[in-house]
C-alpha cells in the first residue's frame, strides 16, 4: 500500500509511535500543542506540517522518510 494522503501519513505515525512505546501525549507535547490537535493530527483530520514530521522523528527515532514508506526502518538509515 502506498503512502499518498496525510491520513496514510498520520496512520504510518501513530503506527511508529506505537512500535516505540511513545504516547500521543509525548508526542504532544514535543510539538507543543493539545493532547486533542494531536489526535486530529494522528487520524488525518489535521494535516501534519514538514517541520512537525522532522520533530516527530526525532521523537520516535526514525527518519522522516519512514512516514512515508511502508519499509521496515531497520532498512533506513537513521539521521543523527
Amino acid at each position: 500500500m502506498a503512502i499518498e494522503t496525510n491520513a496514510d501519513v498520520a496512520r504510518r505515525v501513530r503506527g511508529l509511535a506505537a512500535e516505540k512505546q511513545i504516547k500521543q501525549s509525548a508526542l504532544a507535547a514535543a510539538l507543543h500543542v493539545s493532547r486533542m490537535a494531536m489526535w486530529r493530527r494522528t487520524t488525518g483530520e489535521t494535516p501534519i506540517t514538514a517541520q512537525e514530521l522532522i520533530v516527530l522523528a526525532r521523537v520516535i527515532g526514525v527518519p522522516v522518510a519512514a512516514f512515508y514508506s511502508e519499509s521496515p526502518v531497520e532498512e533506513m538509515a537513521v539521521a543523527s
